[in-house]
């Protein structure tokens, strides 16, 4: 009597799909993912904020740090006591900070705390409405 020989069959494993979800997989993370900047690159003064009322008290900082209030040039030890003064008309005023973007965030810290030193009620930063940060 003879038997016949049982052949294992492992069968064989297509590829092509899996190949397939891959690239799929692929395309969604692409698709689905963000390019951006990365943080540490973010130009702080980039923004679209509310528009500001319109109010006569500004300090603006160019990149070399030089301060000026209402477009007048003012040496940063002054800078506390003609916002007092400017103040004392009007206290309840917010004052508009205009700052370059290229200048250093301590003087802009420095120049936050000196006008609430003053005694600001109100601050509004300006930002370049021409580029947002998302």
């Amino acid at each position: 009597m003879r038997f016949a020989l049982k052949q294992h069959s492992y069968g064989f494993l297509d590829i092509a799909p899996l190949v397939d979800l891959v690239f799929l997989l692929l395309i969604f993370f692409m698709v689905g993912s963000r390019f951006d900047k990365p943080v540490s690159a973010i130009n702080l003064p980039d923004g679209e904020g509310a528009a500001g009322s319109d109010t006569s008290l500004s300090v603006s900082i160019n990149a070399r740090g030089e301060i000026f209030l209402n477009d007048r040039a003012v040496e940063f030890t002054r800078l506390e006591d003609e916002l007092r003064t400017a103040l004392q008309k009007g206290p309840e005023q917010p004052v508009r900070l205009r700052a370059d973007g290229s200048l250093q965030f301590a003087r802009f810290v420095q120049v936050l705390n000196c006008i609430q030193s003053a005694g600001a009620m109100g601050l509004e930063i300006e930002q370049d409405p021409r580029h947002t940060v998302r």
